[in-house]
């Protein structure tokens, strides 16, 4: 049987598989049925969790259900040699990231890091901080506090 293509529509992960999976391996999409879950935005960004000493890097996709914090791994290398290494290994990690359930999220604002830096700190119901540096802050904070008012209507 032919292998078959499909790329996630949140990721952009793509999948080559005799049997394409229903779920994306990357980011834990349903690549089954689109419409299930939408991208809202996304971008490159820093990050923090409350484990972490210092802030990893990883592309943050908001959708209408969740936070996605799709890890980003660092290979050492030079030039072109590098970068493709860097993205092999990218594509054949198993430690993706993690998603946080919009519902989850109590509040979203803007704080300082450092002298003059600032992020955008979502507080979890869990009391626990999560914070990442991706801009336009603004329009992170404003879309993901509407995308989780608009999942907390519809769910009631």
């Amino acid at each position: 049987m032919a292998k078959q293509k499909t790329q996630c529509h949140i990721c952009n992960f793509e999948v080559k598989d005799e049997v394409l999976p229903d779920y994306c391996p990357h980011c834990g999409t349903f690549i089954s049925d689109p419409s299930q879950e939408t991208k809202i935005m996304s971008a490159f960004s820093n990050y923090q969790t409350p484990t972490d000493k210092i802030a990893k890097q990883g592309t943050i996709y908001l959708t209408n259900l969740r936070l996605i914090i799709a890890r980003y791994t660092q290979v050492v290398g030079a030039g072109l040699a590098g970068a493709l290494v860097g993205a092999a290994v990218n594509k054949i990690r198993d430690d993706w990231g993690f998603s946080i359930p919009l519902a989850d999220i109590v509040s979203a604002e803007e704080v300082k890091a450092g002298l003059i830096g600032k992020l955008i700190a979502f507080q979890l119901q869990d009391g626990s901080v999560i914070k990442i540096s991706a801009t336009p802050r603004d329009k992170w904070i404003e879309a993901t506090l509407k995308a989780r008012d608009e999942l907390l209507a519809l769910n009631r």
